[in-house]
């Protein structure tokens, strides 16, 4: 009877100050690792999502291709339509108006509309604005033999350099060299996966494969 008095009294004492902060720690090492867990898991939705609109884009601007019979011009002349906002990508993609750039073959009639347009080629606007915020990047390089056309996703971190052509060198190829258009960067150095996309991270840095990133999907 005494022993079991005295493991009765013992175990009405509670935790003792050891056992306190073991219990406080195991908590602390579990929310610490379910936040990381979660982070992860909303990073590879929102990857996921980028990648399917911009599967969205490659159709519209296919099908825009065999209407018009080229790729938007305007990708061209500069850092790609959609750089600059949303204006260019509706105009090529939802609206049919000639979005105003100079020697514009789209628009022989010079009526403000795209010749032979018999879109809209995507549904909804929604699909021009990645899952961060900030719309798509397309650009046209199918007048050079030397480099590749394709949709870019900014990523996480967005857009921040001076112009789109400075902010993409950022980021490097696997074989240490900045991004670039040029084709050997599609064929052999970074060749895209079975779902035609290739990334390339900030700095050639994997640590940065969900936080910092350009994700690019080609279309030759």
């Amino acid at each position: 009877m005494k022993n079991k008095a005295v493991l009765m009294k013992k175990s009405r004492g509670g935790f003792t100050l050891p056992e306190v902060m073991l219990i406080v720690a195991i908590a602390g090492i579990l929310i610490i690792s379910g936040g990381l867990k979660f982070r992860d898991l909303r990073n590879n939705i929102r990857i996921d999502r980028a990648k399917a609109q911009m599967k969205v884009l490659q159709i519209g601007l296919r099908m825009y291709y065999a209407d018009v019979g080229l790729f938007p011009i305007k990708a061209k002349t500069g850092d790609g339509i959609g750089y600059d906002g949303l204006t260019d990508w509706n105009n090529y993609l939802m609206t049919g108006d000639r979005p105003g750039a100079s020697a514009n073959d789209e628009d022989t009639n010079n009526d403000n509309r795209i010749d032979n347009w018999h879109g809209k080629y995507i549904d909804e606007p929604a699909i021009l604005t990645d899952p961060w915020g900030r719309s798509f990047v397309y650009v046209n390089k199918t007048f050079t033999d030397s480099e590749k056309s394709g949709i870019l996703c900014w990523g996480p971190r967005g857009y921040t350099g001076a112009g789109a052509g400075d902010d993409w060198r950022r980021y490097f190829k696997s074989d240490g060299t900045p991004f670039s258009w040029a084709k050997g960067t599609k064929d052999t150095t970074d060749p895209p996966d079975d779902e035609g996309f290739s990334v390339f991270y900030r700095d050639g840095n994997p640590a940065n494969a969900k936080t910092d990133f350009i994700m690019v999907l080609w279309l030759e």
